[in-house]
């Protein structure tokens, strides 16, 4: 109930004050959970994923939001998953294969961090390894309208492009050394295509 007040929230907001558009819906997957993949140069990237898909969003979120009962009930209500992020969390990577075998999408964003020039950094292996382990695809997404803008808007404007899934595990051999590297290139270099399909709709 409080995702779906906030989420009709977010996209009031987004649409008035920037007037969001979404490209790609239609390559969402349907029958399957999946993992969203975009750059990140805000933290209003996460509300504005949420706004954009057409079911309730899973995320990660550090452990030490949930550690006060009422904040812990209230990124629980809104899907978040906690993390250590000074350890290899396996309850976290337990709940993420849970959200995904229900169907749910879950927001990893592949480079790690927010990018504070606005340019895509270095993708990390996350994105490809939890796909892997729980066989569900990546959905590759490019965001402008907060960190990276564009010459071409006009004034604030948002665009979220979701580009076409992929299984890495089916396009590259995961017994390869380099399996994760391939894989997360090729996943950098799909939100590089997403963010110039964006840019084409201001």
């Amino acid at each position: 109930m409080l995702y779906a007040i906030l989420k009709i929230i977010a996209i009031l907001f987004f649409k008035i004050f920037y007037a969001m558009k979404v490209v790609g819906r239609e390559n969402l997957p349907t029958s399957t959970g999946y993992i969203v993949s975009p750059n990140h140069t805000h933290w209003l990237d996460i509300p504005a994923v949420g706004a954009a898909l057409p079911k309730k969003m899973a995320s990660f979120a550090k452990k030490e939001l949930f550690h006060n009962r009422i904040s812990a009930w209230f990124f629980r209500s809104l899907g978040a998953i906690p993390v250590d992020r000074a350890s290899a969390d396996l309850a976290s990577i337990k709940l993420s294969r849970q959200v995904l075998q229900k169907g749910m999408p879950l927001l990893l964003f592949p480079e790690g961090t927010r990018s504070r020039s606005g340019e895509l950094l270095q993708g990390k292996r996350g994105a490809v390894y939890l796909a892997t382990l729980t066989k569900v695809p990546i959905v590759p997404t490019g965001i402008i309208g907060f960190g990276r803008k564009s010459p071409k808007a006009k004034r604030n404007q948002l665009v979220v492009c979701f580009g076409t899934p992929f299984y890495p595990f089916e396009m590259f051999n995961p017994q390869d050394k380099d399996y994760y590297r391939k894989a997360t290139d090729y996943l950098m270099e799909q939100i590089k295509k997403c963010l110039q399909k964006a840019e084409e709709q201001l």
